[in-house]
């Protein structure tokens, strides 16, 4: 992946960090994320050797305010955001080894043309079923992101920085939930099972060496 879409983070710069070059339109340049206040800061780097791991989803769902009582963990795109409060829900078993860095990254079908801006969050759940989850049974959360107003833009991901959502409860098991803020078109995104196995969610994780 050559660029990165405008993301955001969910920790805060540190006190006394420079700022960076405030995030465009288009994202920021790629290893680095967009910030909470606008920048683009470089991905962190340790000083501990590190290995690098991409997740695959072990189980996820999908709501709706539309459709209230539909489960929709077998269908190939997930709503988010817009005037149907559409939420993606996803499970990632997380391998042995400290986590030192996590981007979720969260791809649009193809063929999506993006959909209206909106503030897009993501959290922490309790456990669920993807399979039986519904817009009435959805998970309670459990801790709370920071969000980020953003513009969709066609055939590019979003990528948000999830260290702080793993860490600070470590698990062997991490529930996580993309929800959007807005009134108008939702976002299309590919589910892990979506046609384009290329485009399905991923965690993308920096694990420290022992």
């Amino acid at each position: 992946m050559t660029r990165v879409l405008l993301a955001f983070a969910l920790a805060a710069v540190g006190t006394g960090c420079p700022r960076g070059p405030v995030c465009a339109e288009n994202g920021c340049p790629t290893e680095t994320v967009c910030e909470l206040d606008g920048t683009c800061r470089a991905l962190s780097v340790s000083a501990t050797p590190t290995r690098d791991r991409h997740v695959a989803a072990a189980d996820f769902g999908g709501t709706r305010s539309d459709q209230r009582t539909a489960p929709t963990g077998d269908l190939d795109e997930l709503a988010l955001g817009g005037h149907v409060d559409g939420e993606v829900f996803l499970a990632f078993d997380l391998p042995e080894g400290e986590v030192s860095q996590a981007i979720l990254v969260l791809y649009p079908v193809e063929g999506a043309i993006g959909g209206d801006r909106q503030t897009v969050r993501v959290s922490r759940v309790r456990a669920f079923e993807g399979a039986s989850l519904t817009h009435r049974t959805r998970p309670v959360v459990s801790r709370v992101g920071p969000g980020r107003e953003l513009s969709a833009v066609p055939d590019r991901p979003v990528r948000v920085d999830v260290t702080d959502l793993l860490t600070e409860d470590p698990s062997e098991r991490v529930h996580l939930m993309a929800s959007g803020e807005g009134d108008g078109s939702p976002w299309r995104i590919a589910s892990p099972v979506a046609l384009d196995a290329e485009r399905a969610p991923r965690l993308e994780l920096r694990l420290r060496r022992r």
